[in-house]
This record gives C-alpha cells, sequence and structure tokens, in this order.
C-alpha cells in the first residue's frame, strides 16, 4: 500500500509499505477515504518531534475493512471517523470518551511514532476500536466528516474553554513569520 512517510526534517515521501495488521483483537483496519494535515503533522516535517520512518496522519476517516473478535460497536464496512488519540479502550477515561485520560498505556497519538502508523495511507490499524472510533453518520460527506476528527473539535474546545458564547465578538490570531505584524496593523486601521 502506499503511505506519507516522514524521513527526517523536511523530508516527507510517498512509499510503498506494507500493510499494515490488526494491533489485538480488540483492534481494526481502515480503509482511510479523506485525510487531514495538522499542526503535528507540520512538528514533524520541522523536526520538532518524530522520528525517520513515521507514517504520517492522525486526521482521517474511512471503512472498516477488517475488525477483531472482540470489537463490539462496529463491523466491516461501517464509515467512521478515527480519532487521533487513542487509549487502551479499557480504563475508566477510555470508557467514559476520554482517551486523553487514559491510565492503561495511553494516551498515545497516531501517525506521531514509528510504533503507530497514521491515516495518510491507503489503510490504517487502529487499537481499541470500540473507544478510538465514532460512527460518520448518513447524509454526512466524508469531507466533512474529516473536519471533525481535529479542526473543529480544537476549536470548539478552545471557544468552550474561553467561555465564547453567541454573539461574542472574538479575535483569532496566528503566527506565520511578518503576518501577525500585518494581521494587528490592519485590525488597528
Amino acid at each position: 500500500m502506499r503511505a506519507t512517510v516522514l524521513n527526517g526534517p523536511g523530508d516527507v515521501s510517498l512509499e510503498t509499505v506494507d500493510d499494515p495488521t490488526l494491533t489485538g483483537p480488540d483492534g481494526v483496519i481502515v480503509r482511510t477515504s479523506r485525510t487531514a494535515i495538522c499542526g503535528s503533522d507540520l512538528h514533524l516535517y520541522h523536526g520538532v518531534m518524530g522520528a525517520p520512518g513515521v507514517r504520517l496522519g492522525h486526521e482521517f476517516v474511512g471503512e472498516i475493512v477488517e475488525a477483531g473478535p472482540d470489537v463490539r460497536r462496529f463491523r466491516v464496512g461501517d464509515r467512521v471517523l478515527v480519532s487521533g488519540v487513542v487509549g487502551c479502550g479499557r480504563c475508566d477515561g477510555c470508557r467514559s470518551g476520554d482517551p486523553v485520560r487514559c491510565t492503561g498505556g495511553g494516551p498515545r497519538v497516531l501517525g506521531t511514532n514509528v510504533e503507530l502508523p497514521g491515516g495518510q495511507a491507503e489503510l490504517a490499524a487502529v487499537p481499541a476500536a470500540d473507544a478510538s472510533l465514532h460512527h460518520v453518520p448518513d447524509g454526512i460527506t466524508d469531507d466533512a466528516a474529516v473536519l471533525l476528527t481535529d479542526v473543529l473539535p480544537t476549536g470548539y474546545w478552545g471557544a468552550r474553554n474561553a467561555d465564547v458564547g453567541p454573539g461574542d465578538t472574538v479575535v483569532v490570531m496566528g503566527r506565520d513569520g511578518n503576518k501577525l505584524q500585518v494581521l494587528a496593523e490592519a485590525a488597528s486601521q
């Protein structure tokens, strides 16, 4: 299969790699239909984190093509959104839907290390499927669903933590070289 592989800082290529295998009886294999690029991928690309050989991508949606015998909530053929952060699937944090609080060996992020290849590939192995996947409802396109993997939840989390409500006025700033200065100048005019 083909996958996006980090070879080192500033060096990413599309390579032919072995197909993934189930991570365990609670895992699935997902055929990726849509994937996104995140700031975390850019950290890897710029050499801030990661190592050569990482198969990138923790924001993706697709269809289950294989499921382990312990997977209960999903079956082959289901369209799913993959949570980029995965846990053990068994501890209180994972069972409550918050794998960031995993106390059973997690949390781990798909596509940020060689042990857990990501979804910028034709296929991806996802551990702890019952806790790491979400069904994509009928009527939601894959293009829309991929926005729910990390992009929109990150903004929602930020707005919720900043206590932003309907009708509030906010400023969103980013930094890219001198563009921050340009934004500030434009705002003052």
